[in-house]
């Protein structure tokens, strides 16, 4: 937290109750992100390679992923501490709506196809 605030003169927060303890950084700035950094995680890098993947394969991901998380936020239903959705579960629906529109592939079937499901990859 120290380099962060030396760096940017901003203070993040240590959350170490959470399930898996992270940094949550809030700039003090509107146009920089908040960020939560979080150590020997794969599970999390997983997850942001999913994400990356949905929003490279189709320009209308990102904007309806930040828009919906920005509606939850602003009426309370986006804080897993608090039992609400998590930011992932918010955008786990979001692409779970376009895929069930035939708007957005499941990577997986794409993947299948292409036969480059790999070893060390869950195929649920």
């Amino acid at each position: 937290g120290a380099i962060i605030h030396r760096l940017t003169g901003d203070r993040p927060e240590p959350r170490l109750r959470a399930r898996i303890p992270i940094l949550r950084w809030e700039p003090e700035r509107p146009d920089v992100p908040c960020c939560d950094v979080s150590v020997n995680n794969s599970l999390a890098v997983a997850n942001s390679q999913l994400v990356a993947s949905y929003v490279a394969a189709d320009p209308r991901v990102r904007p309806l992923v930040v828009t919906l998380k920005a509606w939850a936020r602003a009426r309370g239903i986006n804080d897993r501490s608090q039992g609400t959705l998590s930011s992932f579960a918010i955008t786990l629906m979001a692409l779970s709506l376009l895929q069930r529109q035939h708007l957005l592939p499941s990577l997986q079937e794409l993947a299948h196809v292409r036969g480059e499901l790999a070893k060390d990859v869950f195929d649920c």
